[in-house]
């Protein structure tokens, strides 16, 4: 069997470098031995995902948007980090699932902590063009984790 959510939106809050979120699943009756989990950015021009990136505007061709402050000289400074990625993953379960069919909460847990820092542990300041590939490359890596930790 194959699980088709509605498609949408996300939105984490981070506390601690994990962000967390629950979202409501339609899930057919079956059993389920793997999900199919998929990020994909919302792009500008089609019909389909317009309202989405009304409601959502800071995600207009992105999939991943971070809002937050960095503080410099004792001052914070907001920045917005956007990241066009797309993210397929399959996510095995350890042994096969039963669903009796309707809505299923989830909880998703990402761990962010990573996100802003390089292979030393060092920041990685996400309003520096020349640290978007490394951040994208750490968020990428974050959610291969997840796929790998994944229990229903």
């Amino acid at each position: 069997d194959q699980l088709f959510p509605e498609s949408g939106v996300v939105v984490a809050g981070v506390s601690g470098g994990l962000a967390t979120a629950t979202v409501m699943l339609d899930v057919p009756a079956g059993t389920y031995k793997e999900i199919e989990v998929w990020i994909d950015k919302l792009e500008s021009g089609n019909p389909e995902e317009e309202s989405l990136i009304a409601a959502h505007q800071i995600l207009a061709d992105a999939s991943i948007a971070v809002a937050g402050t960095v503080s410099e000289n004792g001052v914070a400074e907001p920045f917005t980090f956007t990241a066009a990625l797309d993210i397929d993953m399959e996510v095995e379960f350890e042994s096969f699932v039963v669903f009796g069919g309707g809505p299923v909460s989830a909880t998703l847990a990402l761990d962010t902590s990573g996100w802003f820092l390089d292979a030393d542990g060092a920041f990685l300041d996400p309003r520096d063009p020349a640290n978007r590939s490394d951040i994208e490359g750490n968020i990428q890596k974050s959610f291969e984790a997840f796929a790998r930790s994944f229990e229903p």
